[in-house]
């Protein structure tokens, strides 16, 4: 997965063809904070597809075995 973003908003590229976007912040600890209620839907072409609470959690756990490899650590509320 490729983690891309800016200081309010999150990319999470699965690399397979389904991206999705998040809300969040960007704090001076530094770390972002993602809301995770703002994942609904993949970006195109998948935008009519929900995001499962599954996939959810799914990124939660690739992002998590892989946050000491970002620069900013991220944490999901």
């Amino acid at each position: 997965m490729k983690v891309t973003g800016t200081r309010g908003h999150i990319t999470f590229d699965m690399e397979n063809g389904y991206v999705a976007e998040a809300e969040g912040e960007l704090t001076f600890t530094p770390r972002f904070y993602v809301r995770t209620d703002s994942l609904k839907y993949w970006n195109p072409p998948h935008a009519s597809e929900r995001i499962t609470p599954e996939q959810i959690e799914m990124i939660k756990s690739e992002v998590a075995r892989n946050n000491g490899h970002y620069s900013v650590p991220i944490v999901f509320d």
